[in-house]
């Protein structure tokens, strides 16, 4: 079946279709989940984009170059709007004349024409419709009648046109957002069409992976002693920015939460108003922004949570069937867009201001059951008492019990990875295994997949550095190790190539340089090392290092550098990182480009 996908939204079409990511998605789950279904059924798509942005298709088995047809807006503002159904229509008009299509889908209201274009056509078509929650409300109060359909033409063209527009038939899903309740309200016969009314669900494996949150090494550790959760793409609609007031709240109270916001930046006001929510209650450095993350490891946070926070408009949403269906705690505003699924104070809390939420996460702080058992897993040195954390630390030690987990022995560890490629058919040398946990981090959980992954790739009966290199996927550290490597050896381009990349997943500014810094002193102590006739050993003991692997690396590292060149470039690093905490609007990519050409300079 061939099928023109038309829409104006275009995400996860980078990830979705690399093979390699398809795990990690983007954007709206109402895209790419019919777009990854129909791929895999062998479905051919062309894909009618119509969007002023420069966009990058990666090409995989089912989706190839060829097949993005993408038209720009010839105007912007207003008589933009005006144009773009009008303009879609003609451009849906070109390609069914062109080429057979056995079905034409429209996503989204503005491809409301084009699915009219291909039904006068006698092309079978449909058209995915949301609906608004807004909208429903402001329409409820204006009496029926001319009135009420002007208002929703008014200030709703598109939604109101798309619903009344001809179509074999419509989709509409119950997101909380009223998309059914809609049509009754503006009157429109369902007759005349066929009309699905789909319940979001989400099919949930009975067994899921246990994904250690620190494996990726690409954001804070997440297993802190209280932790929030926020899953879901930073936007508007989403109101990240009540959850950092709620974890302002509870700091207010003695609680030091971790708020962590897992999901891309989308809007670039809602991640501006989080930054001055943080600011204003003094959190700032509990609040981690952790970017996109796999679904599996969005169902970690969700797990190690304490509760999972859902202020938004509304809250039916994909997430809130996932998370409840893991068990797990949910925090959702009093909005009613979820009243009928759950039962209050038992599955699910609900808040009415952010201060009653912060009392009733204290309050089930407080009140666990008997037979539950609370784990709390640190990474840190022993704490010293301090007035913030006084409640958490008369907790611990009045009703906790501290259990010492040591890490696996090097040689153990080497040992294990070569009994899992053995496992797969292949070998691999003690070499290139410290290369692979160098790569991929020392954790257990970490390394699994990536094992499958590299066992898989390889060619050869033995595993090599350049299969690793080729598929596996390095943690922070390793990439910025690369990227100050690549700077010692004064190549601006590969440096630069590889802060592209860690941009690209959308790290932090901030942290990138942080571990840019990290790396350069331990080069800089390497350096010393090498001007006072010290060794490896020495490097070792100083970083507390269990292999000589990184040691022999920075000791290369370093014979390219200078103590002068060292302590100039870790003078640099500090002054931005000066500048990035200190002033507004400062460019953060732009002076960390910056900052990469001068040191490659020696400047």
């Amino acid at each position: 079946m061939r099928i023109l996908y038309i829409t104006m939204d275009n995400p996860a079409v980078e990830t979705i279709l690399g093979g390699m990511h398809d795990e990690t998605l983007s954007g709206l789950p109402a895209f790419y989940y019919p777009f990854k279904m129909l791929l895999a059924r062998g479905c051919t798509i062309d894909l009618l984009l119509y969007s002023s942005e420069p966009k990058t298709v990666v090409e995989s088995a089912h989706f190839r170059r060829e097949n993005l047809i993408q038209i720009r807006p010839r105007h912007r503002g207003a008589l933009g709007t005006l144009e773009l159904p009008l303009h879609l229509a003609h451009a849906t008009r070109q390609c069914l004349r062109a080429q057979h299509y056995d079905f034409v889908y429209g996503m989204t209201e503005g491809s409301h024409m084009a699915v009219r274009t291909a039904a006068h056509m006698g092309i079978p078509c449909a058209l995915r419709q949301f609906g608004t929650q807004e909208m429903a409300n402001v329409l409820e109060t204006i009496p029926s009648g001319w009135r009420r359909q002007l208002r929703a033409l008014k200030d709703y063209t598109y939604i109101t046109l798309s619903m009344r527009s001809r179509k074999n038939f419509l989709l509409a899903t119950n997101d909380g957002s009223r998309a059914d309740a809609l049509y009754d309200i503006l009157g429109v016969d369902r007759k005349k069409f066929a009309f699905y009314f789909w319940r979001s669900a989400v099919d949930i494996p009975a067994q899921q992976p246990v994904v250690d949150m620190d494996a990726q090494g690409s954001y804070p550790q997440v297993f802190q002693p209280l932790c929030l959760s926020h899953i879901g793409r930073i936007a508007d609609v989403k109101r990240q920015d009540r959850s950092v007031r709620i974890l302002g709240e509870l700091h207010r109270r003695g609680y030091p939460f971790h708020l962590y916001l897992v999901g891309e930046k989308s809007s670039e006001a809602m991640y501006r108003a989080c930054l001055d929510a943080a600011a204003e209650y003094g959190v700032a450095d509990y609040v981690h922004m952790t970017g996109n993350q796999p679904q599996s490891v969005c169902r970690q946070y969700a797990r190690n949570a304490l509760a999972t926070l859902l202020p938004g408009e509304w809250n039916r949403v994909n997430i809130f069937y996932e998370v409840m269906g893991e068990g797990c705690v949910v925090l959702t505003n009093n909005n009613h867009s979820v009243d009928e699924f759950i039962d209050r104070d038992n599955n699910c809390l609900v808040y009415d201001t952010e201060a009653e939420a912060a009392e009733q996460l204290i309050a089930l702080l407080n009140d666990f059951p008997p037979y539950c058992c609370l784990v709390f897993v640190y990474d840190l040195v022993e704490y010293k008492p301090s007035k913030t954390y006084k409640k958490l630390y008369e907790a611990l030690d009045k009703n906790a019990q501290s259990v010492k987990f040591e890490a696996q022995e090097r040689s153990d560890l080497i040992n294990w990875i070569a009994r899992r490629f053995r496992a797969l058919g292949k070998g691999i040398d003690a070499q290139t295994a410290e290369h692979l946990i160098f790569t991929c981090g020392a954790l257990m959980t970490g390394l699994v997949p990536e094992i499958e992954k590299i066992g898989a790739y390889a060619k050869g009966k033995n595993i090599t550095t350049d299969d690793i290199n080729a598929v596996a996927d390095p943690v922070l550290d390793a990439v910025v190790f690369d990227m100050t490597n690549a700077i010692t050896k004064r190549d601006y381009g590969r440096a630069s190539e590889l802060l592209g990349q860690l941009l690209k997943k959308q790290e932090e500014p901030f942290v990138i340089l942080a571990v840019i810094s990290k790396e350069l002193r331990r080069i800089y102590t390497a350096r010393i090392a090498l001007d006072n006739g010290k060794d490896k050993l020495w490097l070792m003991e100083l970083w507390g290092m269990r292999s000589d692997y990184p040691a022999r690396l920075l000791m290369e590292a370093a014979r390219k550098t200078t103590s002068e060149w060292c302590s100039q470039s870790l003078l640099m690093c500090q002054r931005l990182d000066q500048r990035m905490k200190s002033e507004k609007g400062i460019d953060s990519e732009g002076e960390l480009k910056l900052l990469l050409m001068r040191l490659a300079q020696g400047k």
